[in-house]
């Protein structure tokens, strides 16, 4: 009964023919965590076909408490010479106008999150990003790029949906594409049919975020820790072991990472955060690593 569940799973996300590995693996799993790091590992060797040693990293501004926690963030990568990736909102860039001119004056990117974040809990909570128009959906695109353009002086190149994931749509693409925008980092690797490899889909690249071993359908994120109804990690301490795991593997395989955090969540952390920081370190000073912003590591 699993193995028929993953191999209908494995049919739309990519080309059987190449899964035969990651096919076995499922069938001599045990349990759904073995299962759910077959999974990670497999998609952790696809991502290293190109060679390239990278970790992206990125920023959800999507609450007035990941504002609050900004200045906090820049110093903190400042002082390890990290650029990095800001998913912003443009409601929030009018709001807080001084707050996001800090992130571009520090160096790094600011990526379009759409202008209201569809399904936000107090912005815009009723309509999901995916249920939107064609129409609507051009302008949530539009309209927060054109506020990026009139207050931070920033014209954007990359694109993350609001929640990712699950409520993606390759619908924007065609819109992305038609505002000259480069990339998108809007998805999770296991639920592409590259299985994590950044690829190019109507002209936009799109740059799969890293799974989590715990649940290879949704990615590792803060989120779980602080803030979800039910938490799925038990402490910080776990999840630094699972960033660690992640780290090892990419080293084992030569592949590439993405990862995206929450601003408040990592202020929340305390020294785990440090950790996370010496781990990236680790991996920049002794396996050559390149690790930053979207725009940068990638060329874009």
């Amino acid at each position: 009964m699993m193995l028929q569940l993953f191999s209908t799973y494995f049919h739309y996300t990519y080309d059987l023919k190449s899964s035969k590995a990651v096919r076995r693996l499922v069938s001599k799993a045990l349990s759904k965590n073995s299962v759910s790091y077959a999974m990670v590992r497999e998609s952790l060797r696809k991502s290293a076909r190109d060679g390239s040693l990278r970790v992206g990293l990125s920023f959800d501004v999507d609450l007035e408490l990941d504002i609050k926690a900004l200045p906090w963030l820049l110093r903190e990568l400042g002082k390890r010479q990290f650029s990095a990736s800001f998913a912003c909102i443009g409601q929030f860039v009018e709001k807080f106008p001084n707050e996001h001119k800090a992130i571009v004056e520090a160096g790094h990117e600011i990526m379009n999150h759409t202008y209201s974040h569809p399904f936000h809990r107090t912005l815009n909570p009723h309509k999901r990003f995916l249920e939107l128009s064609d129409a609507e959906m051009r302008l949530e695109i539009q309209r927060c790029h054109e506020t990026f353009e009139q207050i931070l002086s920033v014209k954007s190149i990359g694109f993350r949906t609001p929640h990712f994931g699950g409520l993606h749509t390759f619908r924007a693409y065609p819109i992305l594409y038609d505002l000259r925008y480069r990339y998108s980092s809007s998805t999770i690797g296991t639920r592409t049919r590259t299985l994590g490899t950044p690829f190019l889909y109507q002209g936009i690249f799109e740059i799969p975020l890293t799974p989590d071993p715990t649940d290879f359908l949704t990615c590792v994120e803060t989120w779980k820790l602080f803030r979800a109804p039910r938490p799925i990690y038990r402490d910080e301490s776990e999840f630094v072991r699972l960033f660690s795991i992640l780290a090892r593997w990419a080293v084992d395989e030569g592949a590439s990472l993405n990862f995206y955090f929450d601003p408040i969540d990592l202020y929340n952390m305390g020294p785990a955060w440090s950790k996370i920081m010496s781990i990236l370190i680790y991996l920049r000073n002794n396996y050559g690593y390149t690790i930053g912003a979207y725009r940068d590591i990638y060329g874009l």
